[in-house]
């Protein structure tokens, strides 16, 4: 796979009341060496199989354990589709890495094609956050089920709202939806981090509702190379 599929990091940050970032983690983005773009649904035909899953893993695995090895002592974020959860390899992942599970953030993904129900994630989200990973809802606000939702947060760390929130949204509408989230999941005291920030815009109205933990492509410094050779 090597050849083929590449990561490249993504800062996560919090924003501090003067609009000052710091980088919280590094998110590792899975990149086509063809096109430089996510590979979509070839890949995601890939790790439905349970072959293609496990050497995905394996391939995730050397990197990690690359950018811990040397000396790159940042959290890193991998995303972790809802029906890889089927396959016991996944499982075997969380065990073979458990050394590196404090610096290991697990973004639960949901898609179309998934198979695996809500008592299949909350039994994995559990196992994982016993070996010590933190574990977060990716894409929150794109969730198909919200009574399974509900569930999850009770189990959870955190949550992600998704940049096309913000992208096909008007802002206003879309600081709505996530201060109602807000309001009506405050109790589970989530990590709550938004996608998208393009702009200093985005950043100071986020800020201004009490969402200091941003990510996009306006924290990717200028010059800077993110790539995860």
């Amino acid at each position: 796979m090597k050849d083929k599929f590449y990561f490249i990091k993504q800062p996560v940050v919090d924003v501090d009341d003067k609009g000052c970032p710091t980088v919280l983690f590094y998110e590792l983005l899975l990149r086509e060496t063809s096109t430089k773009r996510f590979p979509g649904t070839n890949f995601f035909d890939f790790i439905a199989t349970e072959l293609g899953n496990y050497v995905f893993l394996n391939f995730l695995a050397r990197k990690i354990q690359q950018l811990l090895k040397n000396g790159q002592q940042y959290k890193y974020s991998v995303n972790i589709e809802t029906v890889q959860i089927d396959f016991n390899d996944t499982y075997l992942f969380l065990d073979n890495m458990k050394a590196q599970a404090a610096n290991i953030i697990l973004e639960i993904t949901e898609r179309q094609y998934s198979s695996s129900n809500s008592i299949g994630i909350i039994k994995f989200v559990s196992y994982a956050r016993k070996l010590g990973y933190t574990v977060l809802i990716d894409d929150i606000d794109n969730y198909n089920n919200s009574n399974d939702c509900n569930m999850l947060l009770n189990e959870v760390d955190g949550i992600k709202f998704s940049h096309q929130l913000i992208k096909q949204n008007p802002l206003n509408k879309a600081l709505e939806m996530i201060s109602k989230f807000q309001d009506d999941y405050g109790k589970y005291d989530l990590l709550i981090i938004v996608e998208g920030v393009d702009d200093q815009s985005h950043l100071h109205k986020l800020r201004d509702i009490g969402i200091n933990n941003q990510q996009g492509y306006y924290f990717i410094e200028k010059n800077s190379n993110y790539l995860v050779e």
